[in-house]
């Protein structure tokens, strides 16, 4: 069994169109949107050298004092919760490379019921074990 705590940063850019989801807010002049989460994943280590990862990440959003839009209009909830799938291979000399997918159950649009959101993300690490 394993487990991390990891800082990410999420980036996203408003597809064309997006007006059509609330007529109240202003997306012509948002360029982009920058969430940062704390995540922590659990997971089981199956394997010798080459380890198969199953489990869960749980994130919490970091910058909740802050406002996409400086008018306190919240659109991410505040936590996500995601299945991963990974590998983590075990190299000499105390290395590793590892690679992860996620796909998150929670519906992170907090403006309509219209559209369900939800994250996917893909995590790769190299570093030394000790």
């Amino acid at each position: 069994m394993g487990a991390d705590v990891l800082f990410s940063q999420a980036a996203a850019k408003p597809a064309n169109g997006l007006n059509s989801v609330s007529n109240s807010l202003n997306f012509d002049s948002l360029k982009s949107i920058k969430l940062n989460y704390l995540g922590v994943p659990v997971y089981l280590n199956m394997g010798g050298k080459f380890k198969i990862q199953l489990g869960a990440q749980f994130n919490i959003k970091m910058n909740e004092s802050e406002s996409i839009w400086n008018n306190g209009q919240g659109i991410f909830k505040s936590n996500d919760l995601q299945a991963l799938a990974g590998f983590q291979w075990n190299l000499p000399l105390h290395l590793f490379v590892s690679g992860r997918y996620l796909v998150g159950f929670t519906n992170l649009n907090d403006l309509t019921n219209q559209d369900s959101w939800k994250s996917q993300t893909i995590q790769v690490a190299a570093g030394l074990r000790f």
